[in-house]
């Protein structure tokens, strides 16, 4: 009985290391997994947060608009050039929204010019985006838009009184590129078409009947904020 108390003593120390040398590096591999999981939690909501912005957009266009024959009229368009204001919103890969404001100056020369009439007119148009979120070949998005819009004639100069403005409504459609030069600045490239009834300014008499398409190849900048 008196070895037993000795035995026991001397046994404890090296009980308690060898439970502690084994216990240790389980430890260490739970907390090297809860650091690993706990930082790569915050990670995607941030950067899912810092792809989609606002952006401001002015460019300008050249407005080209075929000729349209109907009800025994002739009516053919002059260029021009023009200017157009957008903001956009990719709020979801591939899915965004876009308004617009254009602004141009031509003339509509009715059955080779018995009529002529210069006019301004002003466009606003909304429409869906699809746009990629993330840069592609060459660094550049690809986008689409397709909307409605109204367009406002109003006769700046005419050879014949009688005709007054006209609102007319607009199937809006583009496709183009962004170009990002910095991470906020960027160049935008696109085509536009806008469809619609041929204006006959509240006259009977140069209502061809017909629907025309005036085509607006587009270069600006953009700025994202």
């Amino acid at each position: 009985m008196g070895l037993a108390g000795p035995r026991h003593s001397h046994s404890s120390p090296r009980t308690i290391l060898l439970l502690a040398a084994l216990l240790l590096p389980l430890a260490a591999s739970a907390q090297s997994k809860g650091n690993l999981s706990a930082s790569a939690v915050p990670a995607a909501p941030q950067a899912q947060q810092s792809e989609w912005r606002y952006d401001g957009a002015l460019s300008g266009f050249a407005q080209i608009t075929g000729a349209t024959n109907g009800n025994s009229i002739r009516e053919d368009t002059s260029e021009s050039l023009g200017g157009l204001a957008s903001f956009r919103q990719p709020y979801r890969p591939w899915l965004g929204y876009e308004v617009n404001y254009g602004f141009t100056r031509y003339s509509e020369y009715y059955n080779k010019g018995v009529t002529t009439v210069q006019n301004n007119v002003q466009q606003f148009s909304a429409a869906y985006l699809f746009q990629s979120p993330k840069p592609m070949f060459y660094r550049l998005e690809p986008f689409a838009t397709i909307g409605f819009g109204v367009l406002i004639f109003s006769p700046s100069h005419v050879t014949n009184a009688g005709v007054s403005t006209q609102l007319l409504p607009a199937f809006v459609y583009s496709l183009g590129v962004n170009r990002p030069v910095t991470s906020r600045l960027g160049v935008r490239i696109q085509f536009r078409g806008l469809h619609y009834k041929t204006p006959h300014y509240n006259q009977l008499s140069l209502d061809t009947y017909r629907l025309r398409t005036t085509m607006e190849p587009t270069v600006g900048v953009y700025y994202r904020f």
